[in-house]
């Protein structure tokens, strides 16, 4: 066989362990490889999953509110003062009447926590990281992955329990580490996401700047 034709037999070749070994190359990761299985994430919907079975759960009588451990994560209501206290990002409850804007914005201080649990009711996503514990050159990092992102914001919560959080309505991932994958997996999954949003497509602009 002449040397041209050993080299045609051996693209395809090439090209099917490409797409079958698993492993990253020119085209990604494969499906085993997505941060967010090993990632530190914790659903609050609990068993039910999502928001579409819990809110089922609650309106046929098979639970009480009082009876989930986070029955905050079915609770929608605007108020003018949040009752709870939170030393880590809320992921959902009773919020402010208007939210956060929430399209790729950075917040160089502290945000009302009203205002940013109704953005995540419209499906944004909420990065926060606690300056004290991360590098000028980590924030910068968290930056670029939120500018101009839709649907997302940014800002510092100091004394946080992990260097960075990132809260969806009902869900959050804790990491310590400004580069570390699982971020933009999180946001791609649980931005504008339909089984965990309540409210889905609604605005993130004409909010609080």
């Amino acid at each position: 066989m002449s040397k041209r034709n050993r080299s045609v037999l051996l693209i395809p070749l090439l090209a099917a362990v490409l797409f079958t070994s698993g492993s990253p190359g020119f085209f990604g990761w494969g499906e085993e490889d997505d941060p967010l299985e090993t990632a530190n994430v914790v659903n609050y919907y609990g068993e039910w999953g999502n928001i579409t079975e819990l809110v089922r759960a609650l309106n046929n009588g098979e639970l009480e509110p009082a009876d989930h451990p986070h029955p905050w994560v079915a609770t929608f209501q605007h108020v003018d003062a949040l009752e709870r206290e939170f030393s880590d990002p809320p992921a959902g409850g009773a919020h402010f009447p208007v939210w956060q804007n929430c399209m790729g914005r950075i917040y160089e201080e502290p945000i009302e926590n009203g205002h940013a649990i109704h953005s995540l009711e419209h499906g944004a996503i909420w990065l926060t990281y606690d300056p004290a514990a991360l590098s000028a050159q980590d924030i910068s990092l968290l930056e670029r992955r939120v500018t101009d992102r839709p649907y997302s914001m940014m800002s510092p919560f100091p004394g946080q329990s992990s260097p960075v959080i990132v809260t969806a309505w009902g869900m959050q991932l804790f990491t310590d580490n400004a580069g570390d994958p699982a971020i933009d997996a999180f946001a791609d999954t649980y931005a504008q996401n339909a089984e965990t949003t309540p409210e889905p497509g609604a605005t993130c602009g004409n909010g609080i700047k």
